[in-house]
């Protein structure tokens, strides 16, 4: 039988298979039962740091719902950790990142990532292992304006210099940090672009879509680039040549495959999972059938929400590796 790993990366180079692989976003989160119980042991900035319980809460969607792929437990703010940043998370609330992008990048403080990642690896040698950024758009949102994207967006008009400076630094800092897990043994990479919806396609195509060329042409491994709300910037995207693209609900993915010739990872509706298994698995089935014949990794529209069933996402699970 075709090992877990070796579909997924044969899916991720443009092969399409009977099989997709599947994973979600948020996956090693909370609505699993298991880490709730993790959780009230250790603050969520511990989890992650914590080499041990970090690649303890990586693991749990292999054993408990049978992922074909893992991605590790960590966050999009932690690499600012190498530059002194200070993280601060509350419960229900957005995280407050304090950072200066001109200090000294010291990947050394970043030691738990390469332990975590190694002792993942020793665990789960026939699972493909993903390591993430948040793509540099995004982490700024988080960085300099707290998700105040008015301000964002009067930075990118009035400020545009500035606003390019910003990005530049937080690409090389990025391009470090996927370099660092790709060493330590993470088979493939996702890059994290949840808010450059909100950008216009100009602003993406001379500002933001260069800078993620750079860390695709400085990336010696499979990425991943998900963003949501981003219709109107799929065309610029697409140039920038990443393996696989990965979108929300509102795209297409047979009809984005068939004019990007890119595999294509999603789309399910993550509130579906909400939903009775009767609809689950229809839909489901509906999107396996669209897909047949194209390189996709089956995927959420977004992360798993909290308040999702643990039950409904391992019936997800099933159905996708029963479906032929």
């Amino acid at each position: 039988m075709q090992s877990k790993k070796k579909l997924f990366l044969e899916t991720i180079s443009g092969k399409a298979s009977i099989k997709k692989p599947i994973w979600f976003m948020r996956q090693a989160g909370r609505f699993l039962k298991s880490y709730q119980s993790i959780k009230e042991k250790y603050t969520f900035l511990q989890m992650c740091t914590n080499p041990e319980i970090a690649a303890e809460i990586t693991l749990l969607p292999l054993k408990e719902l049978d992922v074909d792929v893992l991605i590790l437990f960590s966050d999009i703010l932690i690499p600012l950790l190498a530059k002194n940043g200070s993280l601060h998370y509350a419960e229900g609330k957005s995280p407050i990142a304090s950072v200066n992008l001109e200090e000294k990048t010291d990947l050394s403080k970043l030691e738990f990532v390469n332990k975590a990642i190694k002792l993942i690896k020793s665990e789960a040698k026939d699972v493909a292992l993903l390591g993430f950024a948040a793509a540099p758009f995004t982490l700024m949102c988080y960085t300099h304006t707290s998700g105040d994207f008015t301000k964002l967006k009067t930075m990118a008009f009035c400020e545009t210099q500035r606003f390019k400076s910003i990005i530049e630094q937080i690409t090389s800092l990025t391009i470090e940090y996927l370099k660092l897990q790709l060493k330590a043994g993470c088979d493939a990479v996702q890059l994290f672009d949840s808010w450059v919806g909100i950008m216009p396609q100009k602003t993406f195509k001379d500002i933001i879509a260069p800078q993620l060329k750079k860390i695709r042409d400085n990336v010696a491994a499979p990425v991943i680039y998900f963003s949501k709300d981003s219709n109107h910037l799929l065309d610029d995207i697409a140039k920038i040549g990443f393996d696989c693209i990965s979108v929300d609900q509102k795209v297409n993915i047979k009809d984005t495959y068939e004019k990007y010739s890119c595999c294509m990872q999603g789309n399910l509706d993550n509130t579906l999972l909400l939903c009775s298994r009767e609809i689950i698995k229809q839909e489901a089935e509906n999107l396996l059938k669209e897909t047949k014949g194209i390189p996709h990794i089956f995927n959420l529209s977004h992360g798993v929400l909290p308040q999702t069933p643990q039950e409904n996402v391992k019936f997800l699970v099933d159905v996708v590796h029963n479906f032929s």
